[in-house]
């Protein structure tokens, strides 16, 4: 059984790698289309991982949360997408992952409290995206607005 840290270090690596692929692929073919083989995938991995975790279905609400989880995500991977076809990808990128900020803004709603760790954690993040969505300098005119891909992101 992997440890904590190596779950979530195999995440990161699914999550990242994920994203690069499907930015190059949005280069290359429609957003939609890259969109649903994305979802394909996924839900074929899951059911491979599910199957051999021999992982029941859940029986309460959690399913339904999860499917409404995943009919949200649908339309904001889809924009992501087209925000790295139009974009910078080392720009939309890291702004579209700062998107893990709504549920931990949900849970601290809720009552959840932050460590000293954690919320020097969120303000490195923020300020890495801050920087690199910066704009380096002049750029050609036919070159992508960072403007218009943090819009998309």
């Amino acid at each position: 059984m992997l440890s904590a840290l190596g779950l979530a270090a195999l995440a990161a690596l699914g999550w990242g790698s994920s994203e690069f692929l499907a930015g190059l692929w949005s280069r290359r073919l429609p957003v939609l289309v890259v969109l649903g083989w994305s979802k394909v995938a996924g839900l074929a991995l899951a059911v491979v991982l599910l199957v051999a975790n021999g992982t029941t279905v859940p029986r309460d609400g959690q399913l339904w949360w999860a499917v409404l989880a995943g009919l949200c995500r649908t339309p904001a991977l889809g924009l992501l997408y087209l925000a790295m076809r139009k974009g910078s990808l080392a720009v939309v990128a890291p702004v579209a992952a700062v998107a893990a900020l709504v549920p931990l803004t949900w849970g601290v709603i809720r009552g959840e409290r932050l460590s000293i760790d954690d919320a020097a954690s969120i303000a490195v993040v923020l300020a890495g995206v801050t920087l690199v969505s910066w704009p380096a300098g002049p750029t050609s005119s036919s070159a992508p607005k960072p403007a218009v891909a943090l819009l998309y992101a």
